[in-house]
């Protein structure tokens, strides 16, 4: 390696200039670096290896496994490097186990190896294993305590594992380092939104702007907050302008576009929501990940209009694309059914979802998984109940879906209130009804959830009206009106919350 440096030094050069703005994610600048060390040394394959580095980091995981296979089996490479270039290979496909075999075979040979080591806590964050990413890191810094880009990580791992304590320990370590790196008051801004103290994030993320203006991790992190503040004007703007931005990655133009788009069908505004996402289909090919995601979406959406030829094309679409076990994607079809009022048809996906066959070498991960298509299978048989006319099995097997274990989404919630409503149980119904209108994890905003939490509100709105509270049912009603203000005249939604407002106000009147 070093006599390659030494022969191909204009190269070795614009090489480390790269490296330096990956690590500043300053992509599109690392992309042109390595690309000109490579015109330099048509043969500097850790070159290579890192601009693939760079296409998966900004949203290209296609072109980043070209780049990889670009690579000939038999380039003189080192072992280590070898190894490297592999497990990135097994990192792109998502293969967490594979990537973590070869590391940890590399590291029982170089036990010192810093890149390897930072490597396998990598592939322990794609497998969503935290702690042990937390341990790979401490006993690297242990060998490398002046290392900031490790104390960084070390405390984004932290804040994944909710020990607080810990990971502003770590961020303070970092920014002792790095006293004026945007990157590290980003980092501190979600620990104060993940502590609660969503204004003190704000000001992190601003003073991250203040730093390098157009950061783009405090772009989007500023907008999301702006969002749980409930300024969501001034959400929408900053999202519209990075997914406008050309000199954006495309990963965060994805991220800002989602972001966006759960904003606009919160609001009722469903045709500007699937364009949004379908504008950006070329570049959600390229990353592959959450190509099935948009999909989905957008047929949802495409379904809220009433477009349900369309809807099903896209979910339909969605789902022979799923990354994964495709439990998100058949519940997408299980719903556009019943919004077609199709209950029996929901029933034959809610089957299709429990039957689906759980595969990985991670019996953890086979069992979260397993919560997850249990949860979602009795969801939909409930709710085919309660559109079916039966309205107290509805609320019993809804009971069953809330309490099995797995995330709880707030339509889950939802779904049961709609149910103890229909049976004649108010009360009860209110309560869940207010829990689906304002639960929120701070540390994942899902703002693609939001419109669950608009028709909360709405929700509540009637059961008010049924329990005799007509100035709480008119509030309630308003408060969704604002929201939904701008959605067509004719929304179904629309149209019921105006009758309440107007119902409640009469009422109040006539007492």
């Amino acid at each position: 390696s070093a006599d390659f440096a030494v022969n191909n030094m204009a190269a070795y050069e614009v090489y480390l200039g790269g490296l330096q703005y990956f690590l500043g994610f300053n992509y599109q600048s690392a992309e042109r670096a390595f690309r000109s060390a490579l015109t330099l040394a048509p043969d500097f394959h850790m070159a290579r290896y890192r601009l693939a580095q760079v296409q998966v980091a900004s949203g290209d995981t296609e072109a980043g496994l070209a780049t990889l296979h670009a690579i000939p089996a038999d380039a003189p490479l080192t072992h280590r490097e070898r190894a490297y270039v592999d497990g990135a290979k097994a990192m792109f496909e998502r293969d967490a186990s594979r990537a973590r075999q070869i590391y940890e075979g590399l590291l029982s040979e170089l036990p010192f190896d810093v890149e390897a080591h930072t490597l396998l806590a990598q592939s322990y964050d794609v497998a969503f294993e935290d702690e042990a990413a937390a341990a790979e890191l401490k006993r690297l810094l242990e060998q490398e305590p002046q290392n900031d880009y490790l104390w960084s990580y070390l405390g984004e791992t932290y804040l994944r594992l909710g020990d607080y304590q810990q990971a502003r320990q770590a961020l303070d370590r970092y920014l002792q380092l790095q006293p004026r790196d945007p990157y590290g008051f980003t980092i501190v801004g979600q620990l104060e939104q993940l502590t609660g103290k969503p204004e003190q994030a704000a000001a992190q993320f601003k003073h991250a702007l203040e730093l390098e203006p157009g950061f783009v991790p405090a772009r989007l992190a500023l907008a999301q907050t702006e969002a749980l503040l409930q300024n969501w004007s001034e959400a929408q703007r900053l999202l519209a302008a990075m997914v406008d931005d050309s000199n954006v990655v495309a990963a965060y133009r994805i991220d800002a576009a989602f972001a966006l788009s759960g904003l606009r069908r919160a609001e009722g505004h469903f045709a500007s929501a699937a364009e949004l996402l379908h504008r950006l289909e070329p570049e959600l090919r390229k990353e592959s990940i959450r190509e099935a995601m948009a999909l989905s979406e957008r047929g949802l959406a495409q379904a809220e209009l009433g477009r349900y030829d369309e809807a099903e094309r896209l979910i339909n679409l969605a789902t022979s694309r799923s990354p994964g076990v495709p439990t998100r994607y058949l519940f997408a079809r299980g719903t556009l059914m019943l919004m077609r009022g199709d209950a029996a048809r929901a029933r034959v996906v809610a089957s299709e979802i429990r039957n689906l066959p759980v595969l990985g070498d991670n019996p953890q991960d086979a069992a979260i998984v397993r919560e997850a298509t249990l949860k979602a299978a009795t969801y939909l048989e409930g709710l085919a109940d309660l559109y079916a006319g039966d309205a107290a099995r509805s609320a019993d097997v809804l009971a069953r879906a809330v309490a099995l274990p797995g995330y709880q989404y707030s339509i889950y919630n939802l779904g049961l209130a709609r149910a103890l409503l229909a049976a004649g149980k108010p009360a009860q119904a209110l309560k869940l009804a207010r829990a689906a209108a304002s639960e929120r994890d701070a540390g994942d905003l899902r703002l693609d959830l939001e419109l669950d939490r608009s028709r909360a509100i709405l929700l509540e709105a009637e059961i008010l009206e049924q329990l005799g509270q007509p100035d709480g049912a008119k509030a309630r009603a308003r408060d969704f009106l604002r929201r939904w203000q701008g959605a067509d005249p004719q929304q179904q939604d629309r149209l019921r919350a105006e009758r309440l407002e107007k119902t409640s106000r009469r009422g109040a009147n006539e007492v």
